[in-house]
């Protein structure tokens, strides 16, 4: 926990992510991120902002699968390249580029 007059605190890294199946093919994707997480109060709150920002193409797309309802969050990954999907098993897909940026504030009263 930071003091309202404490410096933001910056970490920069390399984070390995990998994608859900996607709903009408199956595939996933893993890939390298740039990460950035800044820490810091703001007006008495804190706040994190991440930033990420993919490196090179994605790996050859795998095929995966949804286990029962998407809302579940339960899938399956095979780690064999290509799809699932009738007449798509040959398909060699990638994420050519992801980037993102969240920013997460504080609500409420602190407890401590």
């Amino acid at each position: 926990m930071t003091s309202p007059a404490a410096e933001p605190v910056i970490i920069h890294g390399l984070q390995h992510d990998s994608n859900t199946p996607d709903l009408t093919t199956g595939v996933y994707h893993e890939y390298d991120l740039k990460r950035t997480l800044i820490h810091l109060n703001h007006k008495g709150r804190r706040v994190l902002i991440s930033i990420s920002k993919q490196v090179n193409q994605s790996e050859v797309g795998k095929k995966g699968a949804i286990l029962g309802n998407d809302d579940d969050w339960n899938y399956y990954y095979s780690g064999d390249t290509g799809s699932f999907k009738t007449g798509m098993g040959w398909i060699k897909s990638y994420v050519y580029d992801f980037f993102s940026v969240g920013v997460y504030v504080e609500t409420g009263a602190r407890q401590l």
